[in-house]
């Protein structure tokens, strides 16, 4: 059951801007909804530190409206979960639709509960991770890829001159070639192929 919190004693998440902005479009017309009918889906509040773990925005424009308190619903969680809360919700919420910004989140998620091979922060899961996110686990698996690009292709992929589809294409073309060793005698860091002549295959230098 949602409370009326003072705006006093809330406090922004000390890494909320780390995330990515709402446009001012967006912004403006949630203002205006807010101003004519309220906040309709409480803030969340966790009460061990009075952080804003979900609903930064709403808070904002709450102040912006001179309003002096907030319906909120309020968790006790721990500084770990309260992240996760807050980034998940980002996600979800925000609509996101860029899809560095998704992958970076995403990577964000991953690297707190340290998911990798022979890892298993807090028992959390790459499934967990994807469920989390509103995703399957192949897209989520796929979205994570985009974060293996080089800068300049990530660059591309966030100004929609590269689609995501082909970056995470691209990505997984160049782990599978950095996961296979070269032919013996040809030292690591060449560029090397294996063509085929008369149904054999043949080693060649570049």
């Amino acid at each position: 059951m949602s409370t009326d919190i003072a705006l006093t004693k809330l406090t922004p998440h000390p890494k909320n801007d780390q995330l990515p902005a709402v446009d001012a479009a967006t912004y403006a017309a949630m203002k205006e909804d807010i101003a004519e009918h309220g906040i309709l889906h409480p803030v969340t509040v966790n009460a061990r530190t009075w952080h804003i773990v979900m609903g930064h925005r709403r808070v904002q424009i709450a102040q912006e409206l001179g309003w002096e308190s907030v319906p909120a619903d309020l968790i006790d969680v721990d500084d770990t979960e309260e992240e996760r809360l807050m980034i998940a919700d980002n996600i979800l919420r925000r609509q996101i639709d860029k899809p560095m910004d998704k992958a970076k989140l995403l990577q964000w998620l991953k690297d707190l509960y340290d998911i990798g091979p022979g890892k298993h922060g807090k028992s959390f899961k790459m499934n967990d991770l994807a469920q989390s996110a509103g995703m399957s686990e192949p897209q989520a698996r796929r979205t994570l890829a985009l974060n293996k690009l080089i800068d300049p292709l990530q660059a591309m992929v966030s100004a929609g001159t590269l689609s995501a589809s082909t970056g995470q294409a691209r990505s997984s073309e160049k782990i599978s070639k950095e996961a296979q060793p070269p032919p013996h005698g040809v030292p690591w860091g060449f560029a090397w192929k294996l063509p085929r002549v008369q149904g054999k295959r043949k080693t060649t230098i570049n």
